[in-house]
């Protein structure tokens, strides 16, 4: 097993995601698909909002993570071919997982297949966004290479479109100042967080980052902090109650 493996099961899910991609869902005790659920941290949320969750990864080591009420939703399979039946689920939620599917449109189509009502909901990042985040100043690559394979909101939600028959529309989803997850911009106003090693090797893009310029990067924030002068260049996001970093929701515009 990875340290990034061990560490990401320790990752705590962000309630506010959660009531924020409800608002777009069928209404509880309906029946919603995870997909690319990991270790079930955001299917446990669900689940205790009365939802009837199926939790589905790829990987067998992740979904043995699941807590024991789920352990007869829990299917090990690949996104772009889903052991479901056509209609089985009511919804499907795929939060930050889109991007590491081996075909993305194929994994949309299985998605449309499976859903009932068509009701999808997608957690992505916008690699168009153009808010530049402080974080390449320091590990350039890791900014760089973590969505570089994304593709672009609106190729997301035109194909959707095509697929289900149904409008779409795009959410931002601003991180707050106490963002519980460890996305990758989780320390947008917290820079202390980017020396914690526990942060560093629960994010897939440190985690896959060159160790030479991670070192060299921790250094510099390291010193600029205590100088100074990272509240110098960057001390005015301080001000800021939210951070718009190129996370968007991406639903099926439908009737709940």
């Amino acid at each position: 097993m990875s340290e990034y493996s061990e560490a990401y099961r320790r990752r705590r899910p962000d309630p506010r995601l959660v009531e924020a991609l409800t608002h777009h869902l069928p209404s509880p005790p309906s029946r919603l698909l995870d997909l690319g659920s990991g270790p079930g941290n955001y299917t446990a949320l669900f689940a205790q909002r009365g939802y009837d969750v199926l939790a589905l990864d790829k990987s067998l080591d992740m979904l043995v993570d699941v807590p024991d009420t789920f352990a007869p939703s829990r299917i090990c399979a690949d996104a772009d071919c889903l052991p479901l039946r056509d209609g089985e689920v009511d919804s499907v939620v795929c939060i930050l997982a889109l991007h590491q599917f081996k075909d993305w449109r194929t994994a949309l189509r299985e998605c449309v297949r499976v859903s009932r009502s068509f009701s999808i909901c997608l957690v992505v990042f916008d690699r168009q966004s153009p808010q530049e985040f402080w974080l390449t100043d320091y590990f350039p690559s890791v900014w760089r290479n973590a969505y570089s394979h994304t593709p672009t909101c609106t190729e997301i939600a035109e194909h959707l479109q095509s697929l289900s028959g149904h409008a779409t529309s795009i959410t931002v989803f601003p991180i707050s100042r106490d963002f519980i997850d460890m996305w990758l911009v989780a320390g947008w106003c917290r820079p202390e967080l980017y020396l914690s090693a526990e942060y560093r090797a629960a994010n897939s893009s440190f985690a896959r980052a060159d160790v030479t310029e991670v070192n060299a990067g921790l250094r510099r924030l390291e010193y600029d902090m205590r100088s100074g002068q990272w509240r110098q260049r960057y001390g005015g996001i301080m001000n800021l109650t939210s951070y718009d970093a190129g996370y968007r929701i991406i639903t099926t515009n439908r009737r709940r």
